[in-house]
């Protein structure tokens, strides 16, 4: 993280977009719960047994094209592929 967790003023909701590194880094959300235990986590469709698995509390499985709310703001769960260039076999994510 550019910041370190331990600096922020409070956390309320981490949305992760999807599974890449540089979008998911497992170690900082972990940190950031330890911090701020009431903070839910909103993952994408299919990342359910992964939230599970790595122990994440609060974990919401956002469906695609669905929305949330919190604070009056809504969060957008929408798909889209990317050329990722990482190698033959991810091309198109």
């Amino acid at each position: 993280l550019p910041i370190q967790p331990e600096d922020l003023p409070g956390v309320d909701i981490v949305a992760v977009s999807h599974a890449h590194r540089d979008h998911l880094d497992i170690d900082s959300i972990k940190r950031i719960q330890k911090l701020f235990p009431e903070v839910t986590v909103h993952l994408p469709s299919g990342m359910g047994e992964f939230a599970k698995d790595e122990g994440f509390e609060n974990a919401v499985i956002q469906e695609w094209w669905t929305a949330t709310e919190y604070a009056g703001t809504k969060i957008h769960f929408r798909t889209r592929t990317y050329l990722c260039e990482r190698n033959d076999f991810y091309l198109f994510i």
